[in-house]
């Protein structure tokens, strides 16, 4: 890792002020986030809680878009360029105090939010949720998948796919066993 990467990383410790008081994960800003056709990249905001998006002009130039008012290390920016989807910052482990109206995914047209989906749309029951001692595993993020579509595989063996433009949920499948390995 270059020394100018190492210094791209930004680390965020995020202590929740209300409620139990315990902390919530920390995280990573391991650098940009591009667009699949890399016209686009999204990075975290100077206030460390928003999301800036940038078009690539050249290989040093680049014009800002928009911001978006949140962050998470799972961002995904599609390759309009107006679209983002903000995935639950926790990853693939919820806390063991969630929620099952916690917010695990996010769609936004540039800064507006089109539509949140809760823990409890995504797991049909909690008893399938895999406690361990570092947290409660729901499932993972796929990503994008095609330009207009968002993925994620559940612990129940679902594969849930949304239209990123209104995320609306499009179609459940049951993906064979080995499609339902987090990505690398």
């Amino acid at each position: 890792m270059t020394s100018a990467r190492i210094s791209t990383v930004v680390l965020t410790i995020v202590v929740a002020l209300a409620g139990n008081g315990s902390a919530q994960p920390i995280l990573y800003d391991d650098g940009p986030v591009a667009s699949a056709n890399k016209r686009y990249f999204a990075v975290l905001g100077s206030d460390q809680q928003s999301t800036v998006v940038f078009k690539r002009l050249s290989r040093k130039k680049r014009e800002k878009l928009w911001e978006a008012p949140v962050w998470s290390p799972a961002t995904y920016l599609a390759d309009d360029g107006d679209h983002l989807v903000i995935g639950y910052e926790g990853g693939n482990l919820l806390s063991h105090q969630y929620r099952f109206d916690q917010v695990m995914v996010s769609f936004y047209r540039r800064e507006t939010l089109i539509r949140s989906v809760s823990l409890n749309e995504i797991i049909l029951d909690r008893r399938h949720l895999e406690a361990s001692d570092s947290g409660v595993q729901w499932g993972f993020f796929v990503g994008l998948i095609g330009p207009t579509k968002f993925a994620l595989d559940t612990v129940e063996r679902r594969r849930l796919i949304f239209d990123i433009a209104t995320g609306k949920l499009l179609q459940v499948t049951r993906p064979d066993r080995s499609s339902l390995l987090p990505p690398d």
